[in-house]
């Protein structure tokens, strides 16, 4: 996937991306057997060139390709919707490097770190309750695990990293719960009362 810059604050879609943009990549493997990388890139490298590691790039998570198979048709459907309301590009996901803007690229990480180490059997759990958040909710689930447990490796399996996954993967949408009524009287949306479900899950202290 590439992306590009709409013209209005912070509204990042697929498309092309300028040379300095600060962005995620997925580097998808062909074989089924090597991982998924997502990495955020504070600028864009050639992308027919391998990663050079350094302070500009940093891995935030690792998925087997089976995982990453699990998840890569619905974010793609959800991205993709996005962009159609807005009238920008679409994209699709390809073997090799795929730069997502940095807003898309915060999405796609969360859901990664919330089915990197979960039971297979719960991962569509995951993907139903990520669909269930705003964009803005799942930008400040990044930011809160990213600070302390943001590295790839080493924040696996620890502190909000670790929370996310429980939340995702263990509060399922109910669709029978479809129209119920919301404490002030109103009806709450699925969507609504899940997001704010695993906000009170997941707030720590």
């Amino acid at each position: 996937m590439r992306a590009k810059k709409n013209q209005s604050h912070d509204r990042e879609v697929w498309g092309t991306l300028e040379a300095t943009d600060h962005h995620f990549r997925v580097e998808i493997p062909r074989a089924k057997n090597l991982d998924v990388t997502i990495s955020e890139n504070f600028s864009l490298q050639d992308p027919d060139l391998p990663l050079v590691p350094s302070d500009q790039v940093k891995k935030r998570v690792i998925l087997p390709k089976q995982r990453w198979d699990h998840i890569a048709a619905a974010v793609r459907i959800e991205f993709n919707e996005r962009c159609k309301k807005l009238g920008a590009e679409t994209g699709s996901w390809k073997v090799g490097a795929n730069d997502l803007p940095r807003s898309l690229g915060k999405e796609l990480v969360v859901l990664a770190w919330a089915i990197e180490q979960a039971p297979e059997d719960k991962i569509p759990y995951a993907i139903q309750n990520w669909l269930g958040l705003s964009p803005e909710e799942r930008w400040w689930l990044y930011t809160q695990a990213n600070a302390a447990t943001g590295h790839a490796e080493k924040g696996r399996g620890r502190g909000w990293r670790k929370a996310i996954q429980i939340a995702l993967t263990e509060n399922p949408i109910d669709s029978k719960a479809e129209g119920s009524e919301a404490a002030d009287g109103s009806k709450a949306s699925p969507r609504a009362r899940n997001a704010a479900e695993i906000k009170k899950s997941l707030t720590i202290g």
